[in-house]
């Protein structure tokens, strides 16, 4: 029958001792650095990528609010409720046939509503 057999303990690996083994502690330091140089670069472009907004033109009024700024005809001032959406982000609006895609030039958050905003914002 089935008889336990009473396993050996693991051993660990020695660990490197920078006095012993100078040249590989300063390539271990040279590949934890470049990893973390990496993952911070990956981290970045994450946060400062520009991301797209998609909007129905048939919602607009209850999704959104879009109107000629006064002072330029062409920029335009959109009123949303959506988190995340910040400047140089795209505002896609598609209607039935075509789309029609705007650029963020300025972000203004309501202070009561974390994910409300105004925003000025132009053609592509």
């Amino acid at each position: 029958m089935f008889t336990h057999q009473e396993q050996q303990p693991t051993q660990r690996p020695a660990l490197i001792n920078q006095a012993d083994h100078p040249y590989i502690w300063a390539a271990l330091q040279f590949i934890v650095e470049s990893i973390k140089k990496r993952v911070s670069s990956s981290l970045q472009s994450w946060q400062t990528q520009v991301r797209s907004h998609y909007y129905q033109a048939s919602r607009t009024g209850l999704d959104f609010y879009l109107e000629e700024c006064s002072e330029n005809s062409t920029e335009f001032c959109m009123t949303s409720q959506r988190p995340g959406v910040k400047v140089n982000d795209l505002i896609i609006v598609s209607h039935t046939y075509n789309c029609i895609n705007y650029k963020i030039l300025e972000i203004s958050y309501y202070p009561n509503f974390s994910d409300m905003w105004v925003a000025r914002i132009v053609e592509i």
